[in-house]
């Protein structure tokens, strides 16, 4: 479920439904950090998929 709001974000932008000035409210949510047990910066959760469509 962590990729979740990642996702949503993208479907939304993508669909053109965000203003611009959300784009830095919404940026915790863009591309997470994933931290180790330590706390260490280990990666991120980026969205790579393209709507098409139907």
């Amino acid at each position: 479920m962590r990729a979740l709001h990642p996702v949503c974000v993208e479907v939304l932008r993508q669909l053109e439904m965000l203003e611009k000035g959300n784009a830095e409210y919404l940026k915790p949510f863009t591309e997470p950090e994933i931290r180790n047990t330590s706390g260490r910066l280990t990666g991120y959760i980026k969205p790579e998929f393209t709507l098409k469509k139907v």
